[in-house]
């Protein structure tokens, strides 16, 4: 049986073919191809350029689960990233996805569906969160190192004093097992603990210094 040279796969892709590319592999003057180590760099820029195209908008999503800034606040608790919710990202790709600045066509939507459906998407995630909610603990540790603990303890209870106290006593054993915490801020947390606990009564004092 005759058999037409090539190769043949039942996967349908869910981009158009991208036209530019293929010229650009080719010589302009001669209409031949580029020898293989221009076309190797040909290959690794596009790819290089549509990965970036294709991860802003899931960037950028990412960034609007962040708390505000001014959200964060030393007595409140401690602020997470909002979770990743696929449906509401999916929503955002109509009017703000790589069609806009990507000149392939094709179903974005069903190639991120896919793309979510991956060990690479989760662990880009995993990575996303952890250095999101990193951020959010610096900008807490932030916000109790500059607080004027003494004017906040000036009508809360001694339940509420020693609470926040404990709070903050598992916030520096977090991070400094994490080693997100700096030598000055340590410090500083030591320091802010230190004149709160000198205002409560003796008895409470001698519990919280153990």
């Amino acid at each position: 049986m005759c058999c037409v040279p090539g190769l043949f796969t039942l996967y349908k892709p869910l981009l158009g073919q991208d036209k530019l590319l293929l010229q650009a592999l080719s010589s302009k003057e001669t209409g031949k191809r580029r020898p293989l180590d221009a076309q190797n760099a040909i290959l690794r820029r596009h790819l290089l350029e549509l990965t970036h195209t294709f991860m802003i908008p899931l960037e950028r999503y990412v960034a609007s689960l962040m708390p505000l800034q001014r959200h964060v606040s030393p007595w409140r608790a401690l602020p997470v990233l909002k979770p990743f919710d696929a449906d509401s990202f999916l929503k955002t790709v109509a009017h703000s996805g790589p069609q806009l600045t990507s000149g392939l066509k094709g179903d974005w939507v069903g190639l991120y569906r896919r793309f979510m459906k991956s060990a690479n998407f989760y662990g880009w995630l995993r990575s996303r969160q952890a250095e999101a909610n990193g951020k959010l603990r610096t900008l807490y540790v932030e916000s109790i190192c500059k607080a004027d603990v003494l004017f906040w303890m000036r009508d809360k209870t001694e339940v509420e004093i020693v609470d926040f106290l404990i709070k903050m006593k598992l916030l520096m054993q977090s991070a400094t097992s994490e080693h997100s915490l700096s030598t000055k801020q340590h410090q500083q947390l030591v320091s802010q603990m230190e004149t709160m606990v000198q205002r409560l009564p003796e008895d409470l004092r001698t519990l919280l210094t153990r």
